[in-house]
């Protein structure tokens, strides 16, 4: 679950972010990117599937990406976490780009929106 918040300068929860400055998804978060709108996206894996949740500047889950639950997309996650000796977990990264958005799951890559 990603409870991302935002502070003020002073350090203080930003009360107009979510509720009391955090909001909730519920998505595994593997990785996350603020886009230049100030939107929030993260990104994780939900029954084999590769889960996008939009996180909009006031706090609020984008209904657009299915709200908390999120979007998912039916892409090749490759296996991995660890569980076996050896097994090295998968690296995320979520790349918002002009005109659209990006995750990388080690060297795949995949465009989600724009």
């Amino acid at each position: 679950m990603l409870a991302p918040g935002r502070l003020t300068p002073s350090g203080a929860p930003e009360a107009a972010f979510g509720t009391a400055g955090s909001t909730r998804i519920d998505v595994s978060t593997e990785a996350a990117a603020v886009a230049a709108g100030g939107e929030t996206f993260a990104a994780g894996e939900s029954r084999h599937k590769l889960a996008l949740t939009g996180i909009l500047p006031d706090g609020q889950p984008d209904p657009a990406l299915g709200g908390a639950a999120g979007q998912r997309f039916a892409v090749q996650i490759p296996r991995g976490g660890g569980a076996v000796p050896g097994e090295e977990k998968p690296t995320w990264e979520v790349l918002p780009v002009t005109g659209g958005l990006f995750v990388r799951v080690d060297e795949q890559l995949v465009r989600l929106a724009g």
